[in-house]
């Protein structure tokens, strides 16, 4: 070895063991502080969402060339096929798809058809786009399938009910004839969340001028109100959500104590046992001003969840057995204290593998959180933000043949389908 060689080993050698010791003190310091972010964020849950339609099916953006209010409100599962109601450009009114007939793992547009638009392309073959803006509601009751359209905003027209035993295009029969559309009440803008309880199906109204109110029919053909218009001193406008749930139907509503301050409303959650007769209903879950609406999410491990907004976001509320004075925080507002995850839209949430999936507006990216305790502290981000499009801002989430799938709403691409690869 060369004298310049002997040095250069002298001053490596305690480089060297310096640089492990080094190396093994910062492995060390960070596999203590990883769970503080030290360490590579692990991926989450849902990592890949595999889109599996023509974004807005295919169907042309507005005039300006967007699909601004042009959304995704509703879906459901009827005889085998995923149903996804849609509100698409005004000049082409309220859409239904649905998978194809033995299609239960759908790839792409291929998989898909509209089944309430007539050869020219109206809903139901009306030619009152207006009235009939958006599929609004899916419900299904003894073997029939029932659909509601809503009215566009600020018109007045009543909403719109038609019923099929099959889902398949022109085999729909109005399902409000006896009592017209609005069951008889053009303020009754929108029918939503039809549910079945007591042998009965229901939805809930939206009706700014007499109050919201929940309707029901033993037959799907005669409706009848089974709440007082704006249940009563509450001045509900809108019956948002249903759900029956261990003995009880459950109704979140929203208050427009001021219509053109929407700090001021409030989210009320109402509940029965019966519908014989006009039922009696008590409120259960009361918000302070600004709290918005009170949507059910779904329930986990016996307990009941629902959401309403706050100052801080969404703030999700939990109750084991749904009375008055039950319901506690299940989690912080805004989901990480973030004011901008604002709220959940109708459907919004699911129950797969275990967990309580909720899809959190954001006009950053729709947030996907799940959780499998229900605890505060118990929730994680379960997919990319936006689903791996920050443009897309809203979701509502269902199961189909075993997996999950995001009915999507983004205003540069339109509607989309996406199905979840979701572990554990």
């Amino acid at each position: 070895m060369t004298p310049s060689g002997r040095w250069l080993t002298r001053w490596y050698s305690p480089l060297l063991a310096g640089i492990a010791a080094l190396v093994g003190a910062l492995a060390f310091v960070f596999g203590l502080l990883g769970a503080n972010g030290l360490r590579p964020p692990a991926p989450p849950p849902c990592p890949r969402w595999d889109v599996v339609n023509a974004p807005a099916f295919g169907l042309p953006a507005g005039p300006d060339g967007s699909y601004r209010g042009e959304e995704g409100f509703e879906t459901l599962v009827f005889d085998g096929q995923l149903y996804v109601g849609m509100e698409a450009d005004n000049t082409l009114g309220a859409r239904l798809w649905r998978t194809r007939g033995g299609v239960t793992l759908p790839w792409g547009q291929r998989d898909w058809e509209e089944v309430i638009a007539d050869p020219r392309g109206l809903p139901f073959g009306i030619p009152d786009l207006a009235q009939n803006d958006h599929v609004d509601s899916l419900g299904t009751m003894g073997g029939w399938l029932y659909v509601s359209t809503a009215n566009r905003s600020g018109n007045r027209r009543g909403f719109r009910l038609f019923r099929s035993p099959t889902g398949n295009p022109g085999s729909w029969e109005p399902a409000d004839a006896a009592q017209g559309p609005g069951f008889g009440d053009p303020a009754n803008e929108n029918f939503k969340s039809m549910t079945v309880f007591d042998g009965q199906l229901c939805g809930g109204t939206w009706n700014e001028t007499v109050g919201g109110a929940v309707w029901c029919s033993r037959d799907g053909l005669h409706w009848e109100r089974k709440s007082p218009p704006g249940f009563g001193g509450a001045r509900v406008a809108i019956v948002w959500s249903l759900m029956a749930h261990d003995g009880y139907l459950y109704a979140g509503g929203q208050s427009l104590s001021d219509p053109d301050d929407p700090r001021d409303d409030r989210a009320f959650l109402f509940r029965t046992a019966s519908l014989e007769g006009m039922p009696s209903w008590e409120t259960v879950l009361w918000g302070k001003k600004g709290s918005g609406r009170a949507l059910l999410l779904g329930a986990l491990n016996g307990d009941l969840f629902a959401s309403t907004r706050s100052p801080g976001g969404i703030q999700i509320w939990r109750s084991s057995g749904g009375a008055e004075g039950s319901w506690r925080p299940a989690g912080a507002p805004g989901m990480n204290r973030s004011p901008r995850n604002a709220d959940t839209i109708v459907d919004g949430a699911a129950v797969y593998g275990g967990a309580l999936y909720v899809a959190v507006f954001n006009p950053d990216g729709v947030e996907v959180w799940r959780t499998t305790t229900g605890r505060v502290d118990g929730w994680e981000l379960a997919a990319p933000p936006g689903l791996d499009d920050y443009r897309t801002f809203a979701a509502v989430l269902t199961v189909f043949d075993g997996r999950l799938y995001a009915w999507t709403s983004n205003y540069v691409l339109g509607q989309s389908v996406l199905r979840a690869e979701c572990g554990e």
